[in-house]
C-alpha cells in the first residue's frame, strides 16, 4: 500500500495564487466567462463519476 503525503498551504501562497489569477484575466492572458453566459449544455462523456458537460 502506498502513502501520500500532503503538505499543508500557507494561506500567504493561496492569496498570491488568487492574486496571480486575478491579474492574468485583468491583463487578457486568461478569458473569463460569466457562468450566467453559458446555455444550452451538452454532455460530451460520462463515466462511472459522472458526466463531462
Amino acid at each position: 500500500m502506498s502513502t501520500i503525503s500532503v503538505k499543508e498551504i500557507d494561506s500567504e501562497d493561496i492569496f498570491d495564487g488568487v492574486e496571480w489569477l486575478e491579474k492574468a484575466i485583468s491583463e487578457n492572458y486568461i478569458k473569463y466567462y460569466d457562468y450566467e453566459k453559458f446555455s444550452n449544455w451538452k454532455d460530451i462523456s460520462s463515466c462511472s463519476n459522472g458526466n463531462v458537460s
